[in-house]
């Protein structure tokens, strides 16, 4: 998998179907599109921070994560990341 910042992170939530509700300074929160909710106890929204060209291997590896749980595979994340 390619590195990716926060410019690549942003265009991959919106090919996905996101939609940015709020920007605040460090941070933008994107919410899902209809049909792929979480599920309870979870945040109904994904949160990303701007400003990064490139995020750590960790930092990577947690955003997909928080992706697939919206019903997104891995696969599809990644080719949006593309």
């Amino acid at each position: 998998m390619k590195s990716f910042g926060s410019k690549e992170l942003q265009r991959c939530l919106l090919d996905l179907g996101f939609v940015v509700k709020s920007v605040e300074s460090s941070h933008i929160k994107f919410w899902p599109p209809k049909g792929h909710e979480t599920s309870r106890g979870r945040r109904p929204f994904q949160m990303v921070q701007i400003g990064k060209k490139t995020y750590r291997k960790n930092d990577q590896n947690r955003y997909i994560t928080q992706i697939k749980r919206f019903g997104f595979t891995k696969e599809k994340i990644v080719k949006a990341l593309s």
